[in-house]
Formats: C-alpha cells, structure tokens, sequence
C-alpha cells in the first residue's frame, strides 16, 4: 500500500514551487495538462509526490509531465480544484493509497495520473492549432516584413555566432553537449528567461537575457551582462517592473510572438552570423506544453532566416556524455 508523509508545498505557478520546498515536500498546484519543464522542476526540488488541483492530463494531447515524473517514481494525483483553497502550505499532508489525509483528517479521496491520449480530442486540438497558427500568419505577415524597431545593444553581435538558449525539451543535456564548442568559439551567449539559469548552472555567464523576466531568477539577473525586457506592441512591458525593482539597467524589445522568437530577430537584425538554437521551441507538442494556440511568428521567422539558424534539440543523443 502505497503511504507517503510530508509537508504541503503550495503555488497556483508551478515554476515558483521551487523557491519554498522543504525536505520532505508534497507539492500543492494547479497546472493544467503538466508539461515537461514544469515535471523537471518538481523533480529538481526533491518532492515526494505531486497532488495537482486542475487535470494533469487532459487527453487532448500528449504532454509530457505525467509520464515524466512516473520515470522518477515520483506520484502524481489529481484532486478537485475547491480543495486548492482549502489546502495550505505547511500542512501535514498523508496518502495512504489514493486517500488525502491533511492534519491527519481525511480530505478526498484522489485519482492517480496516467497519460492515456483522447486521440479524437488530440485530433481536434491539432486542427485548431493548425488553424490559428494560419490565421495569425496571414495577420501578422505585414508586421513581420515592415520596419522593426530594436534596441540598441552593448554587446558587439555583428558577425558573430550566437547561442540562445531556452527552456525547452532536454535543453540542459544539449547545452552540456556543446561545452567545448563554447569554450573554443567564444560565441555570444543569450538565455532566454529561465535558459539563462541553465548557463549559470554551467558557469557561463550570459552576455544578454531575453525575455518576460517571468521564470528567470535574480541571481541569473545580476549576472548577465545586459538585459533585454520583451514587451507587446501595444507598448505594455509587464517584465520591466521587475527589473526595475531590482535597481538594474534594460532595454526594450517590443515584438510579436514569443520571446524566443524576439531574441532570433534580435540577432538576426544584429548582422550575426549563426543564429545556434538549444531548448528551442519548434513543434506543436512544445507550444501546447507552453500554453500556445499557434505559432504563426515561429513559423514565419524560420521561413524567412532559416538559413542562419542551427537547431541542435536533441544533440545530447548523438555526442552522448
């Protein structure tokens, strides 16, 4: 019978459970279809088990988390969402089975997660995602070929290889693959929020952070060279509060798309000579895992200067360690 004890964990932002887990924490969220970094945080934090308060996996279409924390032995359940207020973080927290013991009282009864795939539903969410991804495309061409306004850069680009690193499938195992391409190339290193995390992990040093400034820590922060806030085009930037919080210096990038997209374009109009992508987002599964309805800009972007980019996803597997 399957017993675990410990200490509730709570935040409705998955990404922030790590800045208040315990020894012997059971993670408290609410986290619709969990993704891939999301599980990979969780497991980073030593957590015991994971009771999630919105569906782990809705079947329509397959991603990531479940089985990966499955791979780590680590239990997910999914209970009613009414319970995320009720529960609080520090609560004696027992599962005895799939029962929800909270103060030693009994709770609910929880369902354990598996993956299985609604293939009608997966079907349909493809169909969907196809579609606005066209729709936007035919929207946004205009913007895309018009004038784009950036910001002028400390960091010298012009002719050189960039390295924009996200938090994306494997992006720490390919980014530990490429370290003496690194070390012997010197290119100009940008993490792109989080990414950047994973360079500081590394010991290097970004020159530039992309970003919304959502999921990438103060430390990682303080130590990049120069940031970069990308903003909308209706002129909001709700990173820069943060920053300027902080007491730091930023520039402002207001472009469409996501933030990866904005640091390729940055690059790009920089006269860079390669553009070598880690963690990048390029597929459906990546984009639905991030929340993603489409992704027209990506498209476009990697029709237009695809001839400058290197994808590298998956690298790990063929240098190996």
């Amino acid at each position: 019978m399957t017993k675990i004890k410990g200490l509730i964990v709570k935040n409705d932002k998955t990404k922030f459970i790590k800045n208040k887990i315990g020894q012997k924490s059971i993670a408290l969220i609410k986290h619709t279809n969990l993704d891939e970094i999301a599980a990979y945080s969780l497991i980073e934090c030593g957590i015991l088990a994971v009771i999630n308060t919105s569906k782990s996996c809705t079947g329509s279409y397959p991603n990531r988390g479940p089985r990966i924390l499955h791979e780590y032995n680590i239990p997910l359940y999914d209970i009613d969402d009414k319970f995320f207020s009720i529960i609080n973080t520090n609560d004696k927290c027992k599962i005895v089975h799939n029962q929800l013991y909270i103060n030693d009282v009994y709770l609910c009864e929880m369902t354990q997660v598996n993956d299985n795939i609604n293939l009608d539903l997966f079907i349909e969410t493809i169909r969907n995602f196809m579609k606005n991804t066209w729709n936007y495309m035919d929207k946004e061409i205009d913007i895309l070929l018009s004038n784009i306004s950036i910001p002028y850069l400390n960091t010298e680009i012009i002719n050189k290889d960039v390295l924009l690193v996200s938090r994306g499938h494997d992006y720490k195992k390919d980014l530990y693959s490429l370290s003496n391409y690194i070390k012997e190339n010197n290119p100009i290193i940008i993490g792109i929020d989080g990414g950047g995390d994973a360079l500081i992990k590394e010991n290097i040093i970004p020159n530039i952070i992309v970003g919304d400034m959502d999921s990438v820590s103060d430390d990682c922060l303080f130590k990049a060279k120069e940031i970069v806030v990308h903003g909308y085009l209706n002129g909001e930037v709700p990173g820069k509060y943060r920053i300027e919080k902080l007491g730091l210096k930023y520039k402002i990038f207001n472009f469409i798309g996501t933030s990866e997209d904005a640091a390729i374009i940055l690059a790009y109009l920089n006269n860079c000579r390669k553009i070598i992508l880690i963690g990048s987002h390029n597929n459906i599964i990546d984009f639905l895992e991030k929340g993603r309805k489409g992704m027209a800009s990506t498209i476009f972007i990697r029709s237009i200067i695809g001839d400058r980019i290197i994808d590298v996803k998956g690298i790990n597997n063929i240098i190996g360690d």
